[in-house]
């Protein structure tokens, strides 16, 4: 049936429900489970390089806590998540991944 399953994560309360629902397809399954981050959309202009340096610090840290928590979490339920970050618009990103990882 299914041998891949994506899951946006975004570390909230809802994407947490998500990603426990999509653990226990892809055990029930087999299949090899994706949870993914979209940050660092900018719909605005920045007015100096160091607001963007910023910027890209800040993604980059939740980044790194986002990874950790779904490792810590693959291993306390011994199942192995995937993580993937990419940035620009969440929305086409999420559906452009899915269709490439079809």
């Amino acid at each position: 049936m299914y041998q891949k399953i994506l899951v946006a994560y975004d570390g909230s309360e809802g994407a947490r429900k998500a990603l426990n629902s999509s653990i226990e397809m892809a055990k029930a399954l087999k299949a090899v489970l994706i949870a993914i981050w979209v940050g660092g959309f900018r719909p605005y202009y920045h007015e100096t390089v160091a607001e963007i340096d910023e910027e890209n610090k800040s993604i980059d840290s939740f980044s790194s806590k986002i990874k950790k928590e779904l490792k810590h979490i693959s291993q306390g339920i011994d199942y192995p998540i995937e993580y993937v970050h990419l940035q620009g618009n969440p929305a086409k990103l999420i559906v452009e991944y899915a269709d490439k990882i079809k």
